[in-house]
């Protein structure tokens, strides 16, 4: 569950009156660690739509790389894919709906869903289309292949698993939803050991059965009644499942019974991953953490500018990190000291989807519709 709305509020009349400028390297940082630049943007494509004045749109979906090529959903109704090192075609399809998650690949598949609640899965070579299915509603977050299975978490709070070979439906959960002060997002499911953790909107963090969707424990996180989503995908580290609400801390709790174990005191937009043996957290304050397995600080960034909207490890040696601000950073995994970063453009264009990493290559699509290679 993708948290931005609030931190983003102020950012919305800088999109509505700035035009765009291109992405560019700021004035470098006094003593940064490294002279040599660690980001070389390679090409950029202009994702805007057409669009009425007053009305500028603001995109939240995400691209995937891989194997040289990086496909992205354009909110014309459109899903492109390009060489990663020339920018060139390699193939577009129309499909009628609008891109607010990131795709996945599974074999030789291309599958995303679209706002208008329509899964396709199509031949990521070629574009061709292998199978399309009617959910219903909204496909806002990534969805999860475990054992040819394909598990995706709707706008209106439903799951659906399906063949991921054919799209057949196996088996679906809707959960009732009575708050109406929530952010009314959906988390990104997490599967571990044939059990599905999901969190959803009105606080609960719920554990399912793969196999059949039953009903394993729900636990309640959320202890106030605005905003209660638990809205970063769960993750499974050192034995443990952590989730954020969005409002509040990070939890830990027991994957087999859901009992709540302690709280960390740190709010994130984004799961905790896990690092070279070590627990990593990226905060609305703007701080790399980066904790022990027993969850004791290990140590912290500096403060960046701004939330931190996602981050990622790249070519062994940093810690990419994107900001509300609408730069990107490159960290020193080592001592999480700063050696580079860019602006795109200026600081109302952040990226909230996943930051894609393909070998040596870098790929995000900024809010302001623009997506770029770097390298």
């Amino acid at each position: 569950m993708k948290k931005f709305l609030i931190e983003f509020v102020p950012f919305v009349f800088l999109l509505l009156t700035v035009s765009c400028s291109s992405i560019k390297r700021i004035i470098p940082l006094k003593g940064l660690a490294q002279k040599k630049p660690v980001f070389t943007v390679l090409w950029s494509k202009n994702y805007d739509p057409d669009y009425k004045t007053g009305n500028l749109p603001i995109a939240l979906n995400g691209p995937i790389a891989k194997d040289g090529i990086v496909y992205a959903g354009h909110n014309i109704g459109e899903m492109r894919a390009y060489d990663v090192e020339t920018g060139k075609s390699a193939w577009t399809v129309k499909d009628g709906g609008l891109s607010h998650s990131t795709p996945i690949v599974y074999k030789d598949m291309l599958i995303y869903g679209t706002l208008q609640g329509r899964l396709f899965a199509r031949d990521r070579d070629t574009g061709s289309l292998k199978y399309s299915v009617e959910l219903g509603s909204g496909v806002e977050t990534q969805a999860v292949v475990y054992k040819d299975r394909l598990f995706v978490h709707l706008r209106n709070h439903k799951i659906f698993c399906l063949d991921a070979q054919t799209g057949a439906i196996i088996w679906a959960y809707k959960r009732s939803m009575s708050y109406k002060t929530t952010l009314q997002r959906a988390s990104r499911p997490f599967i571990s050991k044939d059990k599905l953790y999901v969190g959803f909107a009105d606080g609960y963090l719920v554990a399912f059965s793969a196999q059949d969707g039953s009903l394993l424990w729900e636990t309640k996180l959320a202890e106030g009644v605005k905003f209660p989503d638990v809205d970063t995908a769960p993750k499974l580290l050192f034995g443990k499942i952590f989730a954020g609400v969005s409002e509040g801390d990070i939890f830990v709790l027991d994957p087999k019974s859901g009992k709540v174990l302690s709280k960390l005191p740190f709010s994130s937009l984004r799961e905790l991953k896990s690092i070279k043996e070590k627990i990593f957290i990226g905060t609305k304050k703007g701080k790399m953490v980066v904790l022990d397995e027993n969850l004791k600080l290990i140590k912290e960034s500096a403060s960046l500018d701004g939330a931190i909207t996602d981050f990622a490890v790249w070519k062994d040696r940093f810690i990419v990190v994107g900001t509300i601000r609408g730069t990107l950073y490159a960290l020193d995994i080592k001592g999480l000291k700063v050696v580079d970063y860019l602006s795109f453009g200026y600081s109302g264009s952040p990226h909230f989807s996943e930051t894609s990493i393909d070998g040596s290559f870098l790929s995000v699509i900024t809010s302001r519709n623009r997506l770029h290679l770097i390298k």
